[in-house]
């Protein structure tokens, strides 16, 4: 029904949006209403997801040819291109910054008109210029928000759709940077299994190296050399790139999904994992080193990995430390006691800022103590829940003088007795059951786009004969295999 839609639709081809569907709106109405009615989201959801399925399993066979011809029915796709609309128009968080058209959201009809411009403009992308916003660092620096038109992050959206099963495929499975599969608690599992007593953890190293400010210096050719994509995609890239988008992860707990940039970013990281065994999330990398290994021979091929992507060196921080002095990672701070013993605790900083936001609410004159509760419930128990598989023991992490400094403030209003205060405070600081059984690690292999994603071999069977002229003449029956499990079977 799109396919038929876009046909008789004649579109001038003025960015950004034709001025013929405005002359003939009432008609394009019509169709569109209709085409709305039977418009339905699972299916388009359905659709995107089998095709990128048939990209993760032809990246995984090495089969660059079929990657590059799925992709191009990826980004053609009318479920992939109306799933892209309704993310950065309605599902997004950032939606209403504005780009250089000053335009923050779409019309039912425009809409339908970017769907028309997307796909006739597709293979041959020209964005427009990033609008700069000034943005106030924590540390009293001003950094600049490149922010796009809401036609051009919708094209960087459905490219996304297409490059992010081919990353997947090409990401080692000790680096959980942005994957749908795998979540924090995975990389606190991997450290524990790591640095445990059985492991020997209290006679490792560990080798702190944050990238974070190398990203502006990037090279642009050597990113696109990674990016496996068709002709088209690869020239609105560089195009894209060209205008002053920088690759960069964006805040590790954002809420919003990842984007080009952070997925461009995560390109340009491919093969960093391969140096040395380490964990990395976004730019944060942990090497873990053995008693054997020297750490002037892995830094040296890390500095010429770095090189090569012409980032800047000198940038990067780098920490050394044992195992038995700490470190943090992910606002957890990790430690292997001297009896071998292996211990994660909220850290210092995570908690600073936890204890800030908490007295900003307890100490505010403006708040009744129902709408103080109300206000800490969601906070506290997203701290709690972030840190249910570390050790809480102890006043500090166990919030005890949070606890009795906001039974303290309650107490003190007149409509409040010491009963009433006690269930404020419960539902002030709501607590989670405790986890005995340790964290559940997901399977490192497991990915979104797998399954049982079958191929055709031919297996020698010599049970399975014809008799040709009084012969017999061994068959090569058809099988399916698996490519992640293994199982075969008959075809």
């Amino acid at each position: 029904m799109f396919q038929n839609l876009s046909r008789k639709v004649v579109v001038d081809l003025e960015y950004p949006y034709n001025l013929y569907l405005r002359k003939n709106m009432a008609q394009y109405n019509e169709k569109a209403l209709d085409v709305w009615k039977h418009l339905s989201w699972q299916t388009c959801y359905c659709n995107l997801d089998r095709l990128q399925s048939r990209v993760f399993k032809s990246m995984l066979l090495g089969d660059i040819r079929a990657v590059l011809q799925v992709q191009k029915l990826v980004v053609r796709s009318n479920s992939a291109r109306f799933l892209a609309i309704r993310e950065v128009t309605q599902l997004n968080t950032s939606k209403k910054i504005s780009g250089i058209d000053g335009k923050i959201s779409l019309s039912f009809t425009e809409r339908f008109e970017l769907n028309e411009y997307l796909r006739l403009n597709l293979n041959n992308w020209k964005p427009q210029t990033l609008k700069s916003i000034p943005k106030l660092r924590k540390d009293g620096t001003t950094e600049f928000l490149k922010v796009a038109t809401i036609a051009d992050r919708t094209w960087q959206c459905l490219i996304r759709f297409a490059l992010e099963p081919v990353q997947e495929a090409q990401i080692t499975p000790y680096s959980c940077s942005f994957r749908q599969s795998h979540s924090y608690f995975d990389l606190q599992k991997l450290l524990f299994l790591n640095l445990n007593s059985k492991a020997y953890g209290i006679q490792k190293r560990i080798i702190e190296v944050n990238l974070g400010g190398c990203f502006s210096l990037s090279s642009h050719s050597s990113l696109m050399r990674k990016v496996i994509a068709p002709r088209g995609i690869k020239l609105g890239l560089y195009r894209t790139l060209n205008t002053g988008l920088i690759p960069k992860f964006s805040e590790p707990h954002s809420s919003s999904s990842p984007d080009l940039s952070s997925l461009l970013a995560d390109i340009t990281l491919n093969g960093i994992d391969l140096i040395h065994p380490s964990v990395r999330y976004a730019e944060t990398l942990i090497f873990l080193l053995k008693p054997l290994d020297n750490e002037r021979i892995i830094m040296a091929k890390l500095n010429s990995f770095l090189l090569d992507l012409n980032f800047d060196v000198s940038l990067k921080r780098v920490k050394l430390t044992s195992t038995l002095t700490g470190f943090n990672f992910l606002g957890w701070f990790f430690r292997v006691c001297p009896n071998g013993s292996f211990r994660c605790t909220p850290s210092v900083e995570n908690y600073k800022t936890f204890r800030k936001k908490v007295k900003h609410i307890v100490n505010n004159s403006n708040y009744g103590s129902k709408v103080k509760a109300t206000k800490l419930s969601p906070l506290v128990k997203s701290w709690r829940f972030y840190h249910k598989f570390c050790n809480l023991d102890g006043s500090r992490n166990s919030l005890f003088y949070m606890q009795r400094r906001a039974f303290q403030v309650f107490n003190k209003e007149t409509r409040q007795d010491r009963y009433s205060s006690k269930k404020l405070l419960d539902k002030a600081f709501p607590t989670l059951r405790r986890f005995e059984a340790g964290i559940p690690l997901t399977n490192i292999d497991n990915s979104p786009y797998s399954g049982h994603l079958i191929y055709n071999v031919y297996i020698e069977d010599p049970t399975f004969c014809i008799n040709r002229n009084r012969k017999l003449f061994p068959l090569w029956p058809r099988h399916n295999s698996c490519i992640h499990c293994g199982i075969v079977t008959r075809g």
